[in-house]
């Protein structure tokens, strides 16, 4: 028996398994199964946990005390020594309830309720008491409901477990753990409906996940979402996740246009059917995002105007980050400005202050690059550098390195601009988002133009043109092709040339933070916008997708 227990230890465990294998035969009955349930704990544990794991009276656990097998850590928490414990799981059989138990009570923890997307509504949570020092055993407790097949009891935690680990950043543990879940669930013509909720919810958080990353992962991930979620008969998580599908693939240039449209639709239908009247805030988000690749700007303002009537708390990270967005790129500086201040004031918990101070620094440094205080933009930007959150390095970092190109060489620290612009090309190769990646060529290749370096510019302008047409982007369309038609201007029509650069200084259709070059282009050869061109700039059809390709072939043709 001893020897067969001993089998495959290291040989300097002999000698001390000897000594706990001479101990465990001095122990009562009780005092072994105690002992031997302890061991389903991954590290310390808090009296409450073990009373509650593996029930007993004080004398048995004072018992352990007194045998030096079970250790005080601190007042209420105790363990087991690593080798006690592995030897104290040998004792314990696959099917013992104090696995159960165990899992029970962890995974109980985050058995909070709720749908998708409440869940980024509600600000990050504050975790279980013993969350952050237990997670090793929260993560136990989810491997054997996974192993086991306690859908009720994942299905319950999912949700808030998830939530958890993205507000601690926690991003491949959510790969492992949910990867897992998937692998294990029945195959879909096998699931039930608890069963299709859980892989459907599974999926969305993975399409999250890997949208950031390269390739078609969060595609794949979002589409299985979507199919899963349908079969659970779920039409709040169904629109929710429609939601954030379409806010990725309008946000971050994954997927396909057609697709947007449909499942932006499928969102649509399910919040009128349904009268999900929570989720019309993030319906109308996305809807400002479509509205802004259609170039339909009026109604884009129209629905922003609507949406802003209805925010009463700024909680989800969401709302704040396109809504900052969407004032920039339609020139709505005092909107702005307004909403900035309305969003620092309100953040008293609901976010996490240094996280979203970081947002609204950002879009402050454009106010105060539309005041003319370049100065101070470029302190702000750069006290801000240090802290940019992780979600950054992928998504802001290319385009907050080349506009700090762009803003030192106008007030004359040529040196630091080309550092920066740079720093911006070094980002970009490392960039896992394809919309921040082509931005960030853009506003880098605009710098190398006004600095002189015509043939990378338009290396890098031509680049970021046709990830744009890729794309179905508008915005990134026509910055490149202003800042082309810039660089060969003297072999262009002049009224082609002209007609770029008013639709450049106004519409909403060129980069904010490059609109103002545009202007000062104009003012500087005296060219004036009437208030007919004005209304037509802003028309739907004068800037949309069609309109803009039609002017690159006229571009193209004329070179």
């Amino acid at each position: 028996m001893l020897a067969g227990d001993m089998g495959d230890l290291p040989g300097d465990h002999y000698s001390v398994w000897a000594v706990l294998d001479s101990m465990w035969k001095t122990l009562d009955d009780e005092e072994r199964h105690v002992l031997a349930g302890l061991s389903v704990f991954a590290g310390a544990f808090h009296r409450e946990s073990m009373m509650a794991v593996v029930s007993a009276s004080r004398n048995v656990y004072t018992g352990l005390i007194n045998a030096s097998l079970l250790r005080v850590e601190e007042p209420a928490w105790f363990s087991l020594h690593p080798l006690v414990r592995q030897y104290a799981a040998r004792k314990l059989a696959s099917t013992d309830p104090a696995h159960a138990a165990h899992a029970h009570y962890f995974l109980t923890w985050f058995n909070l309720g709720g749908r998708l997307r409440e869940i980024f509504a509600s600000g990050p949570p504050p975790p279980p008491p013993l969350a952050v020092r237990c997670q090793a055993d929260v993560v136990l407790a989810w491997q054997w409901a996974t192993s086991s097949g306690a859908w009720d009891l994942l299905d319950g935690a999912l949700l808030s477990f998830c939530r958890y680990l993205v507000h601690t950043q926690q991003q491949e543990e959510i790969t492992r753990l949910l990867t897992s879940v998937v692998e294990r669930l029945p195959l879909f013509e096998q699931r039930n409906l608890i069963q299709h909720r859980t892989a459907g919810r599974a999926a969305f958080f993975l399409g999250v996940r890997y949208h950031i990353l390269p390739g078609t992962a969060s595609v794949t991930w979002f589409e299985r979402a979507l199919l899963w979620l349908e079969a659970a008969g779920e039409p709040w998580d169904i629109a929710a996740c429609a939601l954030t599908y379409a806010d990725i693939m309008l946000g971050t240039g994954v997927g396909e246009w057609d697709r947007v449209e449909s499942v932006m639709a499928l969102a649509g239908n399910l919040v009128e059917s349904y009268q999900l009247e929570q989720l019309q805030t993030a319906l109308d988000i996305s809807l400002c995002a479509y509205y802004l690749r259609l170039g339909a700007w009026s109604q884009m303002r129209t629905t922003q105007s609507s949406l802003i009537g209805r925010i009463s708390r700024f909680v989800d990270p969401s709302i704040v980050t396109v809504q900052l967005w969407n004032f920039a790129i339609l020139g709505d500086w005092q909107q702005l400005t307004w909403f900035i201040d309305r969003v620092e004031s309100d953040n008293k918990g609901a976010l996490a202050s240094s996280w979203m101070n970081q947002w609204t620094g950002h879009y402050r440094s454009y106010l105060l690059t539309m005041q003319g205080d370049l100065e101070a933009a470029i302190s702000l930007r750069l006290s801000l550098l240090p802290a940019y959150p992780p979600m950054a390095l992928s998504i802001l970092l290319p385009m907050v390195h080349a506009e700090l190109a762009l803003w030192q060489f106008a007030i004359g620290d040529r040196s630091a601009a080309q550092a920066s612009a740079a720093e911006g090309l070094a980002c970009i190769r490392q960039a896992q988002s394809a919309k921040s990646t082509a931005f960030g060529l853009l506003q880098v290749s605009v710098f190398h133009w006004i600095n002189g370096d015509t043939e990378m510019a338009d290396s890098l302008l031509r680049a970021s043109l046709a990830s744009g047409r890729k794309m179905h982007d508008l915005v990134m369309i026509f910055s490149s092709l202003y800042y082309l038609a810039q660089a060969y201007a003297s072999t262009l029509p002049q009224d082609l040339l002209i007609r770029i650069a008013k639709i450049g200084a106004l519409s909403p259709v060129m980069h904010f933070s490059l609109r103002p070059l545009a202007q000062d282009y104009l003012m500087a050869q005296g060219i004036q916008i009437e208030k007919d061109e004005r209304q037509r700039l802003w028309s739907t059809n004068a800037t949309d997708v069609d309109a803009l390709l039609a002017l690159v072939e006229e571009f193209t043709g004329s070179l």
